[in-house]
Formats: structure tokens, C-alpha cells, sequence
């Protein structure tokens, strides 16, 4: 191979080496190769023969043209490298940028952030606590635990057990029962709540209510269950009862869980009544009194189903038995007060 080749073939492998490195892409080597290919090699005779003929002319004084100079291999091959350079440097800006993120939070993340309780984000939320560690926050022990709490003006001790942790809004309810402790058949059961709310140092208790709702007899509440159909927030059902010489009665206290403050929002709503009329040789027997006219003692058997109407404004109460008729409870300033055929209903 002669030496005026050389410089072709070492522009040919370079163009190559580029191309196989994945900075080339195949239109780009084939151009520069056809461009290399077609460019001719100048013998090395050549410049000595044509320096007489430009002397010549010269001397001649013709005017002759500029010869027009062909770009030496060098020089493409350097623009070629630099071309290559720009574009793989501009390559590289482009990546790094599109892999940083933006400025400023994202959409989701500033949802998430101005839906999180103030000065906290939505990481340093603390986790939802279990039933018995919330219990365990409000009433100091876990499992259950005693109190001592004024019942009647006289000191009572109560067992308090968890029941439920219910969501509501800024937090947690924790809804214990209580028992009282050696009761009599006067005694009223509890049921006590307490309100937690989430902060950076994690769950505290914002309020307590352990004699919230007092119902039933020999200590005891009957029972409870969550009402979402009654109220604006969460709401609960208290049932408690008793009977006394034959008439058992049973009541419903309802109550709304309302920010802040739980709220009892209709007391003492009649859910079931049986007194039955004693044999006309009792001598304990006692004539009612008209139905119409009072509340007092009556005989018969009723039960009332509490129902949802107009939710946060108005709910019924459907009797049924020999008390049938259907109450209407209507939302007050404070509570929900009966239409007045409540008077009507019997009462132990």
C-alpha cells in the first residue's frame, strides 16, 4: 500500500470505530465513507509541475481562476469528531435533565401535604394506633382499667373495657364501656369516649367523656352499635333498660360524634315496652290510666324501630303492637326533639 493511502484507510477506521461505539448512526458512516472514498489522492509529482505552468500565465499576463481546494482528509475527519462530540455532549446534557425532577413538589405530593394535619407532612403522620394501645392512651392501662367517677353525688368505681376505635374528622374515637363495680339494681351502666388526634410526636388524647351516656340497670348498658344513617358525622346507639314490678321498659340514647365534642342528641328514645295486665284478683293491680290523656302506667307490649329520614334533620320511630304509631324526631339548636304524640307512649 502506497503512503498516500494511509491517511484514507486511518480516516476509514476511525469512521468505523465511531460507528461500532454507537455514535454514528448508519446513514451518518455511510455518508462519510462515500465522502473519503470519492475524494482523489493527489500524486506527490503534482505540485512541482504545475508551479512552471502558473508561471507562465504570469508571465503571460493572463488572469487565471483560482484552483478550488478540496478538503483535506484531516480536516473532515476533525469536523467529523467535533460534529460527533456536540451531539454526544448534547446527548448526555438532555439525559441528565430529564432524569432530575422538578422543582417545587408535585401535584400529588402538595395534595398530600395541604390534607395533612398543620405543620406536619403526610410522612410524619403517625400510624393508626391499635384498639387496646388507644385505650390504653385515654384510660392508662391496658386490657381495662378502674376509675372512680360521681354517680348521684356519690363515688363510683367503674371497669372500663374498649370496644371500637371509630374514624372521625381530625382523628379517632374510642368508644369504652363501663361497668360499675359491686352494682346495685339502681346502678346505670356507661358508655365513655374519648377523641384522639394525630400530631408529629404521634397520637393525644384531645378529649374524654367516660359518663357520656348513662342507661340500664345493675350497671350495665345493654349494648351499643354505630348509627351512620341518623347524622351529619358517625353516631351511636345506646340501648339500656330495666324493669321494675313487672314493667320492663328500654331506651335509646343517640348520639352524633361531632368534631370536637360527641354529643348526645336525643335522649332516651322508647325502643321497646311490656307490662302485662295482671289477673283481676291481683291485689297489686292498678287500673291504667287512659292512653290518651298521660304517659303513666299502661299495659300492652310495643316495640319501635328507630329509621333514618332526612339525614342530620330528621329521623322516625315506627311502634308497632298495641302501641302502634310512628314519632318524629326533628334536629333543635342542640338536639332532636319528638313530635308530640311521644306523649302518648307508656312508661314504667
Amino acid at each position: 500500500m502506497s503512503d498516500d493511502q494511509q491517511p484514507r484507510l486511518d480516516a476509514l477506521e476511525r469512521l468505523a470505530a465511531l460507528y461500532e461505539k454507537g455514535l454514528l448512526t448508519r446513514e451518518e458512516f455511510d455518508a462519510q465513507k462515500a465522502a473519503l472514498l470519492s475524494e482523489p489522492a493527489p500524486p506527490a509529482s503534482e505540485a512541482p509541475e504545475t508551479a512552471p505552468a502558473a508561471a507562465d500565465a504570469e508571465a503571460e499576463g493572463e488572469a487565471k481562476p483560482a484552483p478550488q481546494r478540496t478538503p483535506s482528509l484531516a480536516a473532515v475527519v476533525l469536523g467529523v469528531s467535533a460534529a460527533i462530540a456536540a451531539v454526544a455532549v448534547g446527548a448526555v446534557v438532555w439525559m441528565l435533565w430529564s432524569r432530575s425532577p422538578p422543582s417545587g413538589p408535585s401535584a400529588n405530593t402538595a395534595a398530600a401535604m395541604s390534607a395533612a394535619t398543620p405543620g406536619a407532612t403526610a410522612a410524619a403522620l403517625p400510624a393508626t394506633p391499635t384498639l387496646d394501645d388507644a385505650f390504653a392512651l385515654a384510660f392508662g392501662a391496658h386490657g381495662s382499667a378502674v376509675k372512680t367517677v360521681t354517680w348521684q353525688h356519690e363515688p363510683t368505681k367503674v371497669r372500663y373495657t374498649p370496644q371500637a376505635l371509630i374514624p372521625i374528622p381530625g382523628g379517632m374515637a374510642l368508644i369504652a364501656r363501663g361497668d360499675v363495680v359491686s352494682a346495685a339494681h339502681v346502678n346505670s351502666g356507661f358508655l365513655g369516649v374519648a377523641y384522639l388526634v394525630p400530631g408529629p410526636t404521634g397520637w393525644t388524647v384531645s378529649g374524654q367523656w367516660p359518663q357520656l351516656v348513662e342507661t340500664g340497670s345493675f350497671g350495665e348498658i345493654e349494648g351499643w352499635k354505630p348509627r351512620d344513617d341518623l347524622f351529619d358525622n358517625p353516631g351511636l346507639e345506646v340501648d339500656g333498660g330495666g324493669e321494675w314490678q313487672g314493667c320492663a321498659v328500654g331506651y335509646a340514647d343517640l348520639v352524633e360524634l361531632t368534631p370536637g365534642l360527641p354529643t348526645v342528641r336525643a335522649p332516651s328514645v322508647l325502643v321497646s315496652f311490656s307490662y302485662p295486665e295482671p289477673a283481676p284478683d291481683d291485689p297489686s293491680a292498678t287500673p291504667p290510666n287512659d292512653a290518651g290523656a298521660s304517659a303513666s302506667v299502661q299495659y300492652g307490649d310495643t316495640t319501635g324501630r328507630i329509621l333514618a329520614a332526612l339525614k342530620g334533620q330528621t329521623f322516625r320511630v315506627v311502634y308497632d303492637g298495641d302501641f302502634a304509631r310512628t314519632v318524629t324526631w326533628s334536629r333543635g339548636a342542640l338536639a332532636f326533639t319528638p313530635s308530640a304524640n311521644a306523649k302518648t307512649l307508656p312508661g314504667c
